[in-house]
């Protein structure tokens, strides 16, 4: 696996930025979340963006990040619910909100450095 070290700082930079978006859509003015659940929703959009640079699976970019955005923000939730912060009404939300800046965090990548199936050919070609 060659790994675009510049993909992966983007997609980490990506999701760290949409993970504030996300904290401050969720809050609003008012900061109803404790300072765990609000690290962990900045943290987990940002592991997220690095997660769709080192996952590579053959299906189609958005495809491929709606799944990882899923996967990935399910177990967020479930690991925050199970850690004693219950079942939020937000659990949905930000779930559906991960799987729509998982796309959006792919999309970025795909317009700046192209789709990984081609950087993998170009690489295969040099050989």
């Amino acid at each position: 696996m060659n790994i675009k070290w510049r993909r992966l700082r983007s997609g980490a930079e990506w999701g760290l930025f949409y993970g504030i978006i996300t904290w401050l859509l969720a809050t609003g003015i008012t900061n109803e979340y404790s300072n765990v659940a609000v690290w962990s929703i900045i943290l987990s959009r940002t592991l997220m963006g690095a997660l769709l640079v080192l996952i590579h699976v053959n299906l189609n970019w958005w495809v491929r990040a709606g799944i990882i955005g899923l996967v990935f923000n399910v177990i967020m939730g479930v690991v925050i619910a199970v850690l004693g912060y219950g079942w939020t009404p937000w659990f949905w939300p930000l779930v559906i909100s991960g799987i729509i800046f998982a796309v959006l965090i792919e999309f970025s990548l795909q317009r700046r450095y192209g789709s990984v199936s081609e950087d993998e050919r170009s690489t295969s070609e040099k050989q």
